[in-house]
């Protein structure tokens, strides 16, 4: 009887703290479900078409009791496209394509995505249907499925924890409410922003996050099955069955690389990378079935020439929806903790690992960036970038699964990092500023210049940008433009932010991006100040120096002067520093001058055509409201032996731009 005891006293706890954590998870599950109207984000209309179309008669082409069926769950208002999806369906040649769909080989018509969340959303749609829930919910229900996924596979990740770490390793409550705590920080990394959505982003963050967990901690098999299912609705996750043996063994540093190698090649982990390997190709060979292509919406929804740098850069850094938005506390805490008292070769690990995670998430990215639609119908930061950053989550946990005794107070500010991110996500949709973006761009806006289609939709509140758009952009706050973006096509863009009787003024600094240009604030809109000679001793703003004939004036006409000599100077004066950023001098040469020397206030501005319109920058234009002007001309000489002035350039006007 004695000999029992030891066994039945290990037993206990584990059973106890599994349960205790698979309760609270169901909990949250109904609670959340109980709460929650069904959502229609996203690519919903071929999601739910698939749905349908699977419960109903088991495939995935649209067919007519699809349509009625779907009239009966959508609002009204969505009802015109679906008379647009039946006039396709009954006539795909001489009717208009429909976004989302596209002719079969078997000559039906399919939704263009792959069908794995579609698939899985089908039971509890089905079983809503029976029980008289409503059905719309099936995709929040396959949702949170995954969380008590989520939650053994961290229980295992903590449960496993290293002999260094006994204390934790032997009470398998603690591991419990350490993946407890795992499944909060899944949440609050994009999770509460994507639970309730009819698309498969958390699917695919929760499967992929499992199966890193359980594969490095020693269930390769339910590992590489749970990587195969994240990768069976986006494809670029199978990328991370060739990284997994790699970052197991980043994660071991005692492990020798041969001995990683040879862990690799025994059955268990080679089944599971092959398990998930064949799960990701399930949905490419039903493409190839049905299509007759790898994938089809690659084909018809993805340019190359989208892919760039600024994009790439976007996903992981734009204030708006980068995968900084969703993880700032965590990727903080990877880069400045963690390093301080680890061995070399762990450091060395911990760092190999941290790269491995980043190229794996940039792997991840690539193929989003040739996407046309790759921004839209984001909840806080982008979809891709929400999914793609699961390997630091991972990473974070690893840490934690090796520490004795948790660091208390930074991960409580971790934790609050996270869900005033989360928060701040549910703020604002994919067509408007975040309010980080709008803090930045409002007192910071040279320091922040994201995407032209980007700012463009955010400002705009339309999700419909053009690469050759001839609009001009702006982000205003009443009469002071704090950025502006313009395609350099655009002829007149000041006529176009302002009208054609105001001008713009203020700093305004261009930054180019591409073809587009960025102009940064403080500006505003403000009538322009211009003087012709005649009323230079008129008012405070223009008087003219040394330099200078007498007032030349026709009848009826604005009065001009000739500069007489090689330097003519004039002063200018306005009321407010930073009105004006530019001044032009109108008028024309005379015969052997072509460009004039402008200095302001001792700052040589260079040559400039005058005659053409040509204007001089102001320095320091934002704290400048006095001019003192030298205009040092080319060529100035005698009209003629009866007239002793030197002429060079005829002033007609003083503008202040």
């Amino acid at each position: 009887m004695s000999s029992l005891s030891p066994s039945i006293r290990l037993q206990v706890p584990a059973l106890s703290g599994a349960r205790c954590l698979m309760l609270a998870v169901l909990l949250a599950i109904l609670a959340l479900l109980a709460d929650q109207r069904a959502a229609l984000t996203g690519d919903f209309a071929e999601y739910l078409q698939m749905t349908v179309s699977a419960a109903s008669h088991g495939g995935t082409d649209v067919r007519a009791d699809d349509i009625a069926a779907m009239r009966g769950l959508l609002p009204a208002d969505l009802h015109g496209q679906l008379d647009k999806l039946d006039a396709y369906r009954r006539d795909p040649v001489n009717t208009p394509m429909v976004p989302g769909f596209y002719p079969g080989l078997d000559g039906k018509i399919h939704a263009i995505h792959f069908p794995a969340y579609s698939l899985l959303a089908a039971v509890p749609f089905k079983l809503f249907q029976w029980t008289g829930i409503t059905p719309l919910l099936c995709y929040q229900a396959a949702n949170l499925a995954m969380l008590p996924v989520l939650a053994l596979a961290l229980l295992h990740l903590f449960a496993g924890a290293p002999a260094g770490a006994a204390a934790v390793a032997r009470d398998d409550r603690r591991a419990a409410l350490r993946a407890g705590a795992g499944v909060v920080l899944f949440m609050l990394c994009g999770g509460w922003l994507y639970w309730s959505w009819s698309g498969p982003e958390f699917v695919s963050a929760a499967a992929l996050l499992a199966g890193l967990a359980w594969y490095c901690s020693g269930a390769p098999l339910r590992g590489g099955a749970l990587v195969g299912l994240a990768a069976m609705q986006n494809p670029s996750i199978i990328i991370t069955l060739g990284a997994l043996p790699v970052l197991a063994w980043c994660l071991q540093p005692g492990v020798s690389l041969r001995q990683g190698v040879l862990d690799t090649l025994r059955p268990r982990p080679l089944a599971g990378l092959l398990l998930g390997g064949a799960l990701a190709a399930i949905p490419v060979l039903f493409n190839l079935h049905v299509f007759g292509k790898p994938s089809i919406i690659a084909t018809i929804s993805t340019a190359r020439d989208m892919m760039s740098v600024g994009r790439l850069h976007s996903l992981f850094f734009d204030f708006n929806q980068g995968m900084i938005m969703a993880i700032p506390a965590v990727a903080a805490m990877l880069l400045l903790s963690g390093w301080r008292g680890v061995p070399l070769q762990e450091r060395r690990r911990r760092a190999l690992a941290l790269l491995l995670c980043i190229a794996l998430a940039i792997a991840y990215a690539i193929p989003a960036l040739t996407v046309h639609n790759w921004n839209s119908g984001a909840a806080g930061v982008m979809r891709y970038a929400y999914w793609s950053a699961m390997p630091f989550v991972f990473l974070l946990l690893w840490r934690l699964r090796g520490a004795a005794r948790w660091p208390y107070v930074l991960l409580a500010g971790v934790f609050a990092l996270q869900a005033a991110a989360m928060s701040a996500g549910t703020t604002y949709s994919a067509v408007e500023l975040s309010p980080t973006a709008k803090f930045v761009l409002q007192r910071m806006p040279k320091l922040y210049n994201p995407e032209p289609e980007i700012f463009a939709e955010r400002v705009s509140g339309r999700d419909d940008f053009l690469p050759g758009s001839m609009q001009v952009y702006v982000l205003r706050d009443g009469n002071d433009i704090w950025k502006a973006l313009y395609h350099r096509a655009v002829p007149d863009a000041a006529r176009k932010l302002c009208g054609a009787s105001e001008t713009l003024s203020g700093s305004g600094v261009t930054r180019r991006r591409g073809d587009w240009i960025y102009l940064d604030g403080p500006v505003r809109c403000i009538t322009p100040a211009t003087f012709s000679p005649d009323r230079f001793s008129a008012g405070p703003f223009v008087s003219a120096g040394s330099g200078w004939s007498v007032l030349e004036q026709s009848p009826g006409k604005p009065g001009g002067r000739w500069s007489d000599g090689d330097v003519s100077r004039l002063t200018v004066a306005y009321g407010q520093p930073g009105m004006h950023a530019r001044i032009a001098f109108r008028g024309r040469y005379f015969t052997g001058n072509r460009r004039t020397r402008v200095v302001i206030n001792g700052v040589d501005m260079g040559k400039f055509d005058l005659q053409a319109g040509e204007s001089a920058p102001i320095p320091k234009a934002a704290t400048t409201s006095g001019l003192q002007i030298e205009l040092h001309h080319e060529a100035p000489h005698s009209p003629g032996p009866q007239d002793g002035r030197q002429l060079a350039f005829y002033l007609e006007q003083v503008s202040l731009q």
